[in-house]
């Protein structure tokens, strides 16, 4: 009984260190794991770079829009001083 428990736990021992060792199959696989969570993280990286951009251009054009809005409105007040002074009061 000794000698087949002996066996046993002897076999078990050595069917855990042949399953420490990675075979070329299992290594390949890790490299692949490895290779699309590194492209996972760069594409999220990528987007998130994108967005930003996208931000940064935004505020750029609204600040644009602002000024142009201004100059039209100042525009705007001078044509209406410079009639105000040509045409004549109707009161």
């Amino acid at each position: 009984m000794n000698r087949i428990l002996t066996l046993v736990v002897a076999f078990a021992a050595l069917s855990l260190a042949a399953c420490e060792d990675k075979g070329p199959a299992e290594k390949a696989g890790e490299q692949i794991d490895e290779a699309v969570e590194s492209m996972g993280s760069g594409v999220e990286e990528a987007a998130d770079d994108l967005q930003d951009a996208a931000e940064d251009v935004a505020a750029e054009m609204k600040e644009g829009m602002d000024a142009a809005a201004d100059k039209m409105e100042e525009g705007m007040d001078a044509a209406k001083e410079e009639l105000e002074e040509e045409l004549p009061a109707t009161d």
